[in-house]
Parts: C-alpha cells; structure tokens; sequence
C-alpha cells in the first residue's frame, strides 16, 4: 500500500509540472540547421550512448537535380552541434545521383546504418533499395562491401525501398517494400556487406500483400 500511496503522489506530481520551451537549450528553445544545398527533410533519429542525437533525412538539391542523405548530431543538453561529426556537426552524404534516407540505427560498436533507397539517376527503374555504414564521426566506412554501401534489386522487379534496420551483434536486417507485386520483403547481411545466406532463403524473405 505504501508503494502504491507513493506512486500515486508521484504521478500527481508529475502531472502537476507546467510544461514549456527549454530556453537554455539551441536558439531560445529551438535548434535550426542548415545541412546542404537545397531544401533537407529530416524524418528519424537514434540517439547515441553518449546522449548525443543523430537527426537524419533526405535533401534535394534542384541545381544539380540530385538527392542526398542529410545529418547533424547535437548535444542534446544544451542543443548545440557536435563539431567532431561530419563539418561542424551536419553532414550531407551521396553515393550515386538518388541517395535518399528513410530510417538510421547503431551497431553496438557505435557505427551508423542507415538506409534508404540508392540509384545512379532519378529513372524509376534504377530506384533500388540502398543501405550504407558510416564510422561514428560520419565518414564512410568502406569496409562495408568495400564501398561504404550497396545497392539491391528488390524482388518483383527491382525498384523499392528499404525503410527498417535491425541490428544484432553479427548482422544487419534491412525491411522494406517492392514498388513491383507489391512484396514486403526482408534482407539480412552480415557486417562486411555480404549476404547472410542462412537467413530464410539464401539471405531474403518476402510477403505478398494484397491491394499494396
């Protein structure tokens, strides 16, 4: 009961805090970053064991019609930049013409995946599903496939996304979708960029859904 007495005091408590901006934190409350040329979309974030937080999406650069991963990592205390990541703390990032980035996660060495789609133009039959490894100051890590990245033919035809990571200690599932039959689909690799063939069928799994 006496637990239970103070759990309750603590939620009324809790529920009692007048919430408002963290002025001490960025710009009066507000972090505003500037990425690359063009306009940036941010859409996912992992935070880091140190407590610094990666924010991630994609830009688009209209003079050289290209798209590129962007990121800034900040300090989530006092919501400045992380000078040691990338140029000052923001990065832009592309490996081929279309370099677009959907969701990141951390290995437990601290490496940032992140994955999205990759393709050598805007065509939409070049628009594979692209995965990419980055050392955790930003920079590629090319003992990945040797490149830093890869990109795959998604079943059904080719074009897709991958758009979720999972990450264990020895392999790196990547979850995404078929733009052709409408597939949800699975690939898993290994952490030199090689497919982990003891995954379902020789390293992938898929699903058919209906009206996709």
């Amino acid at each position: 009961n006496t637990l239970c007495t103070l759990l309750l005091i603590t939620t009324a408590l809790a529920q009692a805090q007048n919430y408002g901006i963290q002025t001490t934190f960025g710009n009066n409350g507000w972090f505003d970053g500037d990425m690359g040329p063009g306009d940036d979309h941010m859409r996912t974030s992992v935070l880091q064991p140190d407590g610094k937080l990666i924010i991630a999406g994609t830009g688009y650069d209209i003079n050289a019609n290209s798209f590129h991963v962007s990121m800034v990592r900040i300090d989530t205390v006092c919501g400045t930049l992380d000078p040691s990541f990338g140029t000052g703390g923001e990065l832009t990032l592309i490996f081929e013409q279309r370099t677009q980035l959907n969701a990141v996660a951390l290995q437990p060495d601290g490496k940032i995946i992140g994955c999205g789609m990759i393709a050598p133009s805007n065509g939409f039959a070049s628009q594979w599903p692209g995965v990419f490894r980055l050392h955790t100051d930003g920079s590629v890590d090319s003992t990945f496939n040797s490149t830093g990245y890869l990109r795959v033919e998604a079943p059904g035809g080719g074009s897709g996304n991958f758009s979720g990571i999972f990450v264990t200690d020895t392999t790196i599932t990547l979850s995404g979708a078929s733009a052709n039959g409408g597939l949800l689909w699975l690939r898993r690799y290994l952490y030199d960029g090689s497919v982990d063939t003891s995954f379902a069928n020789n390293g992938e799994a898929s699903l058919s859904l209906p009206n996709w």
